[in-house]
């Protein structure tokens, strides 16, 4: 079991109050667990249990809770009227005591999002190393392991070079980023070629036309782009200019 504890604790309303306070708020934060019925959280607090755990005495472990159930006007939380705690049970001076975590809910969510976004940059890490293990030659000096490794790194930052004709407009480029987002995510992979060829034919059709077919093709859940009935393109210079412009990334 475990929680986490935000700095802001030390330095807010609670600031000031009896360590025994902190100590309990503490154990209140790592031992709290949501409900199934109502996603808020709950805790067991059992004031003898926490006594011997903190060396104090049952009494002052009271105390401590009595401050945490009461309301704080300098909360930065609004809700219960800043309360940290809120009894479920009625007969909350003797025995185990269930409590309602009144921000609970909200602050654990926090941590779920952080680790979530923890586990995708460890596991994005080690698929970056797993890339370079596999192109890695373990019976190379390191001098040349070192070369694959830069090697692999600049296959991954090629990318197909749009025309200038159409790197010049800002809807294509976001339309054409919006495709390949739309192919790669019905999981069908267009080779370098494929793309060129596509950039081709979006260059004799127009930047504006090119943009209205891409559009109907991801409205319409299409696996091809076909230029709009009803438009009558001239071949553009571009087509006879030099593949040179901005990067995709």
């Amino acid at each position: 079991m475990f929680g986490k504890h935000f700095a802001s604790m030390y330095a807010g309303s609670m600031f000031g109050k009896p360590a025994l306070v902190f100590a309990v708020w503490g154990y209140v934060i790592a031992t709290m667990r949501p409900s199934r019925k109502d996603k808020e959280c709950y805790v067991e607090l059992n004031p003898t249990l926490l006594a011997a755990t903190f060396a104090s005495t049952p009494e002052d472990v009271m105390d401590a809770i009595t401050v945490l159930l009461s309301p704080d006007p300098g909360s930065r939380s609004k809700a219960d009227e800043g309360r940290r705690l809120s009894a479920v049970s009625e007969d909350f001076h003797t025995g185990p005591m269930q409590f309602k975590v009144v921000n609970g809910a909200k602050y654990r969510a926090l941590r779920d999002e952080e680790e979530r976004r923890v586990y995708l940059r460890e596991a994005k890490r080690k698929e970056r190393e797993s890339t370079v293990s596999t192109n890695v030659n373990h019976d190379q000096p390191p001098s040349s392991q070192v070369e694959v490794e830069v090697e692999v790194e600049a296959k991954k930052k090629k990318a197909v070079v749009l025309p200038e004709a159409l790197a010049a407009s800002p809807d294509f480029v976001k339309a054409w980023e919006d495709f390949l987002a739309y192919k790669k995510q019905r999981k069908e992979k267009l080779s370098d070629m494929t793309q060129q060829r596509k950039l081709a034919t979006f260059v004799k059709w127009g930047a504006a036309v090119a943009v209205e077919a891409i559009h109907t093709t991801i409205e319409n859940g299409w696996q091809g782009v076909f230029e709009p009935k009803g438009t009558n393109h001239q071949p553009s210079k571009a087509t006879t200019e030099s593949w040179q412009g901005h990067y995709v990334p």
